[in-house]
């Protein structure tokens, strides 16, 4: 077997789950080499994609936390109205 190469990071920095480090053996090969190459290029990027997409992910449940906030707020002041006006329609009908 070829040499092994862990990340230099800690597993925590580039998950944040706290798994393992990925480990990559890598034959003495030339050929071989670049095959492993090629596929690291295809790993990376599919990681760096992945890496973007939960950053997005992350952005957009803020986003609709913010709102979800926002709209129990209306809900309060709705219910306070609502609650209100039915007191006044009570108070009415007692003095009719």
């Amino acid at each position: 077997m070829g040499t092994v190469y862990t990340a230099r990071r800690s597993p925590e920095t580039l998950t944040g789950t706290g798994a393992r480090p990925i480990l990559i053996a890598i034959e003495r090969d030339p050929g071989a080499v670049c095959v492993e190459n090629e596929t690291l290029k295809k790993l990376e990027s599919r990681v760096d994609d992945l890496i973007g997409t939960c950053r997005q992910l992350k952005k957009d449940h803020h986003a609709v936390k913010d709102e979800h906030a926002k709209l129990i707020e209306k809900t309060r002041i709705a219910r306070a109205r609502v609650e209100s006006m039915i007191g006044r329609l009570k108070a009415l009908e007692r003095g009719s």
